[in-house]
Order: structure tokens, then C-alpha cells, then sequence
């Protein structure tokens, strides 16, 4: 007992970056990919094997990121009064239990997208739960590491496991459908080992680390205003971000076959199209290496609007033009915008806040305001279309449309945020 309590005495100066921030980093990775693996598989599930419509799969992706708006600000105040990692020592074991509960859905009897639907709200609650407590972790731990690299680091982690989820899950979906539960609930095994083994109990006072001496100051009153203004700028951006990505992600397996259709006249096998559907989580992975070396993008409104349009061109060309190199071509463009979006919501955010588990919670509120107002517009959009692939197929193009006009609004309200406040130089 006295070694435990003079080890929590002792971590805010006794460890390490790698010591005090790798464990962190660890398990960020290993929770994104068992996100992202059993999250896209459940959508690739209800549509080959339970032959869910393009609007079904998009009302199950709405109903996760409506959820989520209240998991993320529940589990940010969560943070506060329990700690961060006493919260995930509950948390990743309860997802692991969700995940095994999950494979009813694959018993004969069970197969329906109601059960499907039922079963994606455990696994909701337990992996959502753990992005803000990760999050604060990550940038109140203990370490010298500024906290711009810090962040920089935590979204590579992150992406980078996600695109490992992505590009792998069509080969083990060929194996058996089971892998989309059970590999992830063995990977959070993992993680919650490594928590358990390796993580750092918190002091007791929250650690607010230093930024680089590079970094802008913001104790000036203009400053502060300016970086304000960005960082609303870029929470709409950020929710716009995932407008895009969680209606590419259901019907990903459509745009695919769509695509190799029309070039080669035969549908995509689920390994194929799971290494095509990978490319945007890839570029954007790159995305983040880019801003965390580049900072030209620093404090400048025209590189957030930029970035929205790119999105915006990026997903129509996905949605509505089937050709398998404008597919990977618009893929790169819209990963490349949706990492420094995301990168800008961070950056902003973190250096206009204390940071503590309730804004982590916010952030992440405002991710699932995004997953599920984007598949909800699309799933009207969808709505009422036959069943055949030709009709599924040219439901794409409806829910193109009408989600492409909801990203060129948030870019005019990003632009006119930008504008309002250019006499404090934001337009920069």
C-alpha cells in the first residue's frame, strides 16, 4: 500500500514521456481499431448478409452518432468524478462483454436488423465511453511533451490503427463473419492489460502541460478572440467531417461494387473493396503526420475553409461518380481535408480550454452530432428506393446531393464566422 501511494505521489515528475504517455498511446490505437473493425463490420454485415437497403444501413450509422451525442457528454463528466483510468478500467472489459454479446446477431435465428440494431447500443455505450477519457489522458498526463505533439501523436495513433481496421477486415470477413466481434474483443483484452500493467494512476492534481516555445501566445486579448473564432470555425468543420465520413462508411461496399461494376463489369470481392475503402482513412493518417511537422496552417482561416470545400468536392466525386480511379482519387482528397479539420478542432480547442474530461467530452459530442445528422439526411434522401442493386446504386447519387448541399452550408457559415472577424486578422 505505501509503495502504490508513493508511486502516485511521485508520477508527475518521476517518469518519462515514453513512460508516462506510451501506455496512453497504446491503448488509443488498440481502442480504434477494435472501433473501427467491428463498427464498419456491422454495417458490411447488415448489407451482405442481412441485404439491408442504403437507407437502413445509414438510419443504424444516424441512431449510433445520436447516442453518442449523450454518451460522450455523460462519460465527460464521468472523467471528472472518477478519474480516467478507473473509468476505463470499467469501461474497455464492459466492451469486450458487448462485443461477445454482439455475435447473437450471427446465430440463424437472430438474423435481422433489429437484432442487429438492439446490439449496437452496448457496443455504443462501452467504446464511445472511452474516447474522452483517452483523450484527457493523453493530454493531461504527466510528461514534458508539448501539447501539440502530444495531440499530434494521439490522432496518428489512432488513425493509423483505424486504417489497419479497414484495410484488413474484407480478408478476415471472408474467413467468418465472427472475426468482426471476436478480433476486436481480444485486441481490447489487450488493452486492458496494458492499462491495467502499465498506465500511470493520476496525482490527485490535474497536469496542464506546457506548449512549445514556438507556439503562438495567446495571453493577449486579441489573440484569444481570434483563436476563439477558429475554433468555432473548426467545430463545424470537424462535425461536417464526419457528415461525410459516416455516409461513405455504411454503404461502402455499394460505392465499391458500383464502381468495379462499371469498369469491369463484375462486383468487388470484400477483400478488394476493403482495401479500396481503406485509401481515405490512409490519406488521412498521412494527413496528421503532415500537420503535426507543418504548421502553416496555424491560426489561418483559409486553410479551414480550404480544407471544408476539399471535403466537400472529395465526397461527391466518392458518392456520385463510380470509377475506380476517381474513387481513390477523391478518397486522398477528402482524407488529406478531414485530417487537418480534425487536427484544427484539437489544436484549437486544447489551446483555448483547460482541457479537462468534460470538454474531451464535448469534442467528441459534437463528433456524434456529426455521425448522425449526415446518415440521417442521407437516409431520407434514400428512402423509399427499390431494392435492386441498380436502384441501390443510383440511391447514391440522391444521397450525394442532399449531403453535399449540408457541407457547402457549413462552409458558408465557416467562411462567414471567418469574414465577421477579420478586422482581428483570422482571415490570416
Amino acid at each position: 500500500m505505501s509503495t502504490s501511494a508513493a508511486s502516485i505521489t511521485a508520477a508527475p515528475r518521476s517518469f518519462s514521456d515514453f513512460r508516462a504517455l506510451g501506455p496512453w498511446y497504446i491503448a488509443v490505437a488498440l481502442h480504434s481499431y477494435v472501433v473501427n473493425l467491428f463498427g464498419v463490420g456491422c454495417y458490411d454485415y447488415a448489407d451482405k448478409m442481412l441485404g439491408a437497403p442504403t437507407a437502413k444501413r445509414l438510419w443504424l450509422s444516424a441512431f449510433w452518432g445520436f447516442l453518442y451525442i449523450f454518451i460522450a457528454i455523460v462519460s465527460g463528466k464521468s472523467i471528472v468524478k472518477f478519474g480516467t483510468r478507473k473509468f476505463l478500467f470499467i469501461m474497455v472489459p464492459a466492451n469486450i462483454v458487448a462485443l461477445l454479446l454482439a455475435t447473437i446477431v450471427l446465430h440463424p435465428a437472430a438474423q435481422s436488423v433489429f437484432v442487429l440494431f438492439l446490439l449496437m447500443i452496448p457496443l455504443n455505450i462501452a467504446s464511445s465511453s472511452c474516447w474522452p477519457a483517452l483523450e484527457t489522458a493523453v493530454s493531461r498526463s504527466p510528461a514534458k511533451m508539448p501539447l501539440s505533439t502530444r495531440m499530434a501523436v494521439y490522432n496518428i495513433c489512432w488513425s493509423g490503427t483505424g486504417f489497419v481496421a479497414f484495410f484488413t477486415k474484407g480478408a478476415l470477413q471472408e474467413i467468418s463473419w465472427s472475426l468482426m466481434f471476436l478480433v476486436p474483443a481480444a485486441v481490447a483484452l489487450i488493452s486492458s492489460v496494458v492499462l491495467w500493467a502499465f498506465s500511470i494512476p493520476e496525482s490527485g492534481k490535474e497536469q496542464i502541460p506546457e506548449e512549445a516555445h514556438d507556439e503562438m501566445d495567446l495571453n493577449t486579448p486579441e489573440m484569444r478572440l481570434r483563436a476563439k473564432t477558429l475554433l468555432h470555425m473548426a467545430w463545424i468543420g470537424n462535425a461536417l467531417s464526419y457528415v461525410a465520413c459516416n455516409v461513405m462508411i455504411p454503404v461502402g461496399l455499394t460505392i465499391v461494387s458500383a464502381a468495379w461494376l462499371n469498369r469491369y463489369g463484375h462486383i468487388s470481392t470484400l477483400t478488394v473493396a476493403a482495401i479500396v475503402t481503406s485509401v481515405w482513412v490512409f490519406a488521412r493518417a498521412i494527413g496528421f503526420v503532415l500537420t503535426m511537422k507543418c504548421k502553416f496552417w496555424h491560426y489561418k482561416a483559409r486553410w479551414l475553409v480550404g480544407s471544408q470545400l476539399a471535403l466537400a468536392f472529395g465526397f461527391l466525386l466518392i458518392m456520385r461518380v463510380h470509377d475506380p480511379m476517381v474513387l481513390i482519387f477523391a478518397q486522398v482528397v477528402l482524407g488529406l481535408a478531414a485530417a487537418l479539420i480534425y487536427s484544427s478542432s484539437l489544436y484549437y480547442a486544447m489551446h483555448t480550454s483547460d482541457g479537462c474530461g468534460e470538454h474531451a467530452g464535448f469534442h467528441e459530442a459534437l463528433i456524434g452530432a456529426g455521425i448522425c445528422l449526415g446518415p440521417t439526411i442521407g437516409a431520407i434522401a434514400a428512402s423509399g428506393i427499390a431494392t435492386d442493386f441498380d436502384s441501390q446504386r443510383e440511391s447514391l447519387h440522391y444521397v450525394a446531393y442532399a449531403v453535399t448541399g449540408l457541407l457547402l452550408v457549413g462552409t458558408a457559415a465557416m467562411a462567414y464566422l471567418a469574414v465577421r472577424r477579420s478586422g482581428d486578422k483570422v482571415t490570416g
